[in-house]
């Protein structure tokens, strides 16, 4: 993996950000400032960009290419599920600026795959820059990572029990003769 500083074309990378939902809402003095801070990544297929319980704090942009989002299983001897593909104009790793827990998923490519990247101390010189460019960006990622949660919040309702109905207990594990309700206090 190659890293150098940022190498694309300026205004396609400017259009890239500009269309990604992290920097929505930036103008292009803020697009033009981050563009100085990103790194740039070249992969071979197969490579691991990142792996579950690394501690590093970058968040990556696909710039070209694709990327699969590996889940190791509670059994570590079985494969490690997919559980998203990514391509140009996607990101990920949001997670690692907004918490100080190691990485919740491994990330490797599918091909040859281009990445830009910035890193907590990155966007430290965005705050120095702009408070107010550095306050969108960590609403935009709270919005992004909130989005990512409701998306997992869908796909797991699909795959559990519907909740009883009142009075029902069929379906609910204290389905028994006894009567598990709390007794009500007099008001």
């Amino acid at each position: 993996m190659a890293s150098s500083p940022q190498d694309q074309s300026p205004p396609a990378v400017k259009q890239l950000l500009g269309n990604l939902a992290i920097f929505g809402g930036l103008g292009d003095p803020a697009l033009e400032e981050i563009q100085k801070i990103l790194h740039v990544h070249h992969y071979p297929p197969r490579a691991f960009v990142v792996r579950e319980g690394d501690t590093d704090k970058n968040v990556y942009i696909v710039r070209l290419g694709e990327v699969e989002v590996l889940k190791s299983p509670p059994d570590a001897s079985a494969p490690l599920t997919r559980i998203a593909l990514l391509g140009p104009g996607a990101c990920f790793g949001e997670m690692s600026l907004i918490d100080v827990l190691p990485r919740s998923a491994s990330v490797r490519t599918t091909r040859e795959t281009v990445l830009l990247s910035f890193s907590n101390t990155d966007l430290a010189h965005i705050y120095q820059w702009n408070l107010e460019t550095f306050t969108l960006i960590m609403m935009n990622l709270g919005r992004e990572v909130s989005r990512r949660l409701r998306r997992a919040d869908a796909i797991l309702c699909e795959f559990s029990q519907p909740a009883p109905r009142a009075g029902d207990k069929d379906g609910c594990p204290l389905s028994d003769s006894r009567d598990h309700t709390l007794p009500r206090e007099p008001i």
